[in-house]
């Protein structure tokens, strides 16, 4: 696999352009030391060690030992082919999840009127933002929004998140959002156009979930990099009516907002 071929094959696993970069020159240098890395990379040793932390846990790296100094090298090509083995059975078991629900709820509403809902699967970083673009283009005008914020800050650049946040409202389109209690400390966002509440302690959400128009979607972690989008304005009702039961027990964000 050479070049642009591996590009697209890593952020369709979900890596970001840096770890893309970066395992690329491990690749193509190992084996690599710390500091040799940061002086092809650019990038300062505190970021590389976060960096490189993140490609071991994946799997797609992993260090060696000559002499005294610590060295990076690209997992074995068959292990590479074990991870992504997986995440094709994860998506697999999420696919026939959804159909279960989607069976179960079609089971108790066939008698009035339910329609067949319609799924969408997304897999790796660019096209999970495909929901997010979503959202932006919503005829209601507002959306819900329940779960982690560290896990989109994970997926996506703060950056990125200070443009969606101004093309949002600059659309006119209402936030309604309930974090993580662990998010709440640090909170940093300001956004006019976002109401926030935060879950009891000891309830935190793994994932993200997304309410919409007619679609219901649900994000996972960066590390399974994976969603899914339900369209059906039965299931949105009931999962609606679940996530204002959410809105009533959680208490108001009162941390003070810092524009990041």
């Amino acid at each position: 696999m050479q070049g642009m071929e591996l590009e697209k094959y890593l952020l369709k696993l979900g890596f970001s352009q840096k770890e893309t970069s970066l395992y690329e020159a491990i690749i193509e240098n190992a084996p690599i030391s710390i500091t040799e890395l940061a002086k092809l990379s650019g990038l300062k040793r505190t970021s590389l060690y976060h960096l490189l932390e993140k490609l071991k846990n994946f799997g797609f790296v992993e260090t060696t030992i000559r002499g005294k100094r610590k060295l990076f090298i690209p997992a074995e090509p068959e292990r590479l082919k074990k991870i992504e083995a997986n995440k094709e059975e994860e998506l697999d078991a999420t696919k026939k999840l959804v159909e279960r629900l989607i069976a179960s709820a079609t089971y108790h509403f066939g008698d009035k009127g339910f329609n067949k809902p319609k799924v969408r699967l997304f897999q790796g970083r660019e096209e999970i933002k495909g929901i997010m673009e979503e959202v932006l283009n919503c005829k209601s005008k507002e959306y819900w929004y329940l779960g982690s914020i560290k896990l989109l800050e994970d997926l996506y650049p703060q950056n990125y998140w200070q443009k969606f946040i101004k093309r949002r409202n600059e659309r006119g389109i209402k936030s309604y959002s309930i974090i993580n209690a662990e998010d709440s400390t640090g909170y940093k966002y300001n956004d006019p156009l976002r109401e926030v509440k935060v879950l009891p302690e000891n309830n935190n959400f793994g994932v993200v979930v997304v309410i919409y128009d007619n679609k219901f979607g649900v994000v996972s972690s960066k590390k399974e990099s994976y969603a899914f989008v339900i369209e059906n304005q039965e299931l949105v009702n009931v999962f609606k009516l679940f996530i204002k039961i959410a809105w009533g027990i959680s208490s108001p964000l009162n941390i003070k907002k810092e524009e990041i």
